[in-house]
């Protein structure tokens, strides 16, 4: 008796393969994601151990299923399949792999920081304070010169004072 049941292929995987004539053949597996040392997430089937496009959540149906079409040469792509009104429609494999790539570059923006992302902020902070300390320099030579010319205006108004006080 187990006593964990981990399910290791959680995605049923329904292929439609193209025939001859024109028709399908439909296979049903089990799929799972794999993730290499490197990072890369791939796909493979429990059958044959083929790899198959990356699985998106959004295109899984109720209890996990994913609905692909195989053409002859063994190429996946996405397909919508309409019960209601019996259509099959292809999903363009440009727009699968932009959607890929979106995501994997997605993925990868956090993974490594540039330098500025890593210590922008210690930069931003010291230039901050460099110009803050350089302000007040500034302003400190103005208040002494100010300081200056406000004694001599003081000295002036109080020997005013003084003398009118005498009178």
């Amino acid at each position: 008796m187990k006593l964990f049941n981990f399910n290791k292929w959680p995605v049923t995987l329904v292929v439609y393969n193209e025939r001859a004539d024109g028709g399908f053949n439909v296979e049903i597996d089990k799929v799972r994601r794999l993730t290499k040392r490197s990072g890369e997430e791939e796909w493979r089937r429990r059958k044959n151990n083929q790899l198959i496009p990356p699985i998106f959540y959004k295109d899984l149906a109720n209890n996990n299923v994913v609905t692909l079409f195989a053409d002859r040469t063994g190429n996946y792509g996405r397909m919508d399949v309409n019960v209601t009104s019996g259509t099959i429609k292809g999903i363009n494999t440009d727009v699968t792999n932009w959607a890929i790539y979106q995501q994997i570059k997605r993925r990868r923006q956090f993974e490594n920081p540039s330098f500025f992302a890593k210590y922008g902020h210690f930069i931003a902070t010291a230039a901050v304070l460099i110009s803050v300390g350089v302000m007040i320099y500034i302003s400190l030579d103005k208040i002494i010169e100010l300081n200056a010319v406000g004694a001599n205006a003081l000295t002036h108004l109080k020997d005013i004072m003084e003398q009118n006080c005498r009178i």
